[in-house]
This record gives structure tokens, sequence and C-alpha cells, in this order.
């Protein structure tokens, strides 16, 4: 199969790519650095926010495309897409259009609201150009210490040896594996179920979120020092901290009152469809 990756520097194209170059896929990706890749792998350099003429225009013969990078970034380029050659669309979503629908933060709402947007363009410009779609919701998404979630549990761990959580923390999570999601995009690409559907793509494991940050605590060799604070105190905290330092800009006071909110999906129509089976949880 001769396959077009986007997002391919992401935490899940660390995953896929040497899964498509195991089973012999001829693999162009798209970096706005370039890169030399393996064997079956062609780097190409391209912006996708300015533009990629030229990967469309030089007739690549992908058949294929996985977008893994921010979906409203693709539909712009799917009558590109068809006219280079282009019949199959995976994309990522995420399970957030459902869990932060409600949100007090008018930059989740934006993102929300672009994610939702950009489901319903590629739907109707699939549909419209005859491409066959399918699109992921993961849940929260681990494994390589490059997403905002796990891997800012660990960091604060490390810098501070302990991790702050605003009452009891009982809200179910079900974290996934990048590799998980890698291993979803290829089994897809053998599944006609798969066709024109959109997926939620949760982890093998459900657990609080006071669980999981125990968890996080024992993968790193340490026995868990959890402080629970007041949700008030707690979103000052944050507050402060965005104040303090740049790093922490993506932290959104939101976050304390979702520690007590369910986020666990079923997957089970993925198991059904392209035998989806997630790990459970191993920070």
């Amino acid at each position: 199969m001769n396959i077009l990756v986007t997002g391919a520097s992401s935490q899940i194209g660390k995953c896929l790519l040497p899964m498509l170059d195991e089973k012999d896929c001829a693999c162009t990706c798209i970096s706005r650095k370039g890169h030399l890749g393996d064997t079956n792998i062609t780097w190409l350099k391209a912006d996708m926010t300015t533009g990629m003429m030229n990967v469309w225009q030089e007739k690549n013969q992908s058949a294929i495309w996985i977008h893994l990078g921010f979906l409203p970034l693709a539909t712009s380029h799917l009558k590109a897409a068809f006219e280079s050659g282009i019949k199959r669309f995976i994309g990522f979503s995420s399970t957030s259009v459902i869990t932060k629908k409600d949100t007090d933060s008018g930059e989740e709402r934006l993102t929300i609201q672009r994610l939702l947007e950009a489901e319903k363009e590629v739907q109707s410009q699939c549909e419209t150009f005859g491409i066959a779609w399918t699109l992921f919701r993961p849940t929260m998404i681990y494994g390589y210490g490059m997403d905002q979630n796990i891997a800012f549990i660990q960091s604060a761990i490390s810098r501070f040896g302990m991790f702050p959580l605003a009452g009891k923390t009982k809200g179910l999570r079900q974290p996934v594996h990048a590799e998980d999601l890698a291993k979803a995009c290829v089994q897809v690409l053998q599944s006609d179920n798969a066709r024109n559907k959109v997926y939620n793509l949760s982890g093998g494991e459900v657990l609080s979120y006071h669980a999981m940050v125990e968890r996080v605590f024992r993968s790193m060799n340490r026995e868990p020092r959890i402080i629970c604070v007041p949700p008030s105190m707690y979103k000052l905290a944050i507050t402060l901290l965005k104040l303090l330092s740049s790093r922490y800009a993506f932290v959104q006071t939101t976050m304390v009152d979702r520690m007590n909110i369910d986020m666990a999906f079923d997957h089970s129509d993925a198991k059904a469809d392209f035998d989806y089976s997630p790990r459970a949880f191993q920070p």
C-alpha cells in the first residue's frame, strides 16, 4: 500500500511508521522541517497551515491518507488530496468533543467547536469526492512523554515529589496508549466495516483519576504522595502557576472540576469491526 502520513512526528506517528514499514507499505511522510527516513519512508518538507501543493502535485501515488495531526488542518486539503488519487482517509478527533462540551473555558470551547466542524467537513467532503473515511476519537493519550496529561503528572511528581488532587477525584478515566492507536490505524486498513464511521477509542482499563495518579507514582518507583486540596485553592494555584511560567499555559482550571467527572468510553464497536484490543494502563 502507498500511504501518506501527516503528523508523523507525533507520539502516534513514532509507533505507526515502524508498523507500516514492517508491512512493506510505501510511506510518504510530511514534516515542516523535512527528514531523512528509512527504507520505505519518503519525507517531504511541507506545512499544512500554509499549503502542501508540492505534495499533491507530485502525484506520489498514495491512495491512503492517515492524518495524525489536528483534524481541522486536513479539511482544506481534501479536494487536492482527492485529485491526487487519495481514496481513503483516516483522521483523529477526540472524545473531548463530548466530555468538554459544557466547559467554561473559552479556549476549550473554541477547540471543541473547531473539531466538531472538522468532523462534519471531513464526512461531507469525503462523501462528495467518494473517499472512504474513518475518524477516531481517542480518550487521554499517553506513551512517550509528549502528551499534556500523563506526562504532566510525571513531570510534577519528578519536580515536587507529590501531586495535588481536588477532593476525592473519583471521576473515571480510560487512558489509551499511543501504540494502540497506531495499531488501530493499521487494523482499519484491512476492515471494510470501518469505512465511513466514527469510533471512540479508549484504553483497556477503567480507573478513577485518583487511582490513575497512584499508578503513575508506582511506575516511577515512588510511593504515592497525594495531597487533597479544596477545588477553589487548586484553581487559584493553577492561575498562579500559569502566571509564573509559560510552560504551564496549557493547564486549564476547568480540569479541576473534571477530576470528579467520568470520562470513560465504551469501544466495543471498534472491537467488533476491526478487533481493537487496547492494553491496560501502563504509564
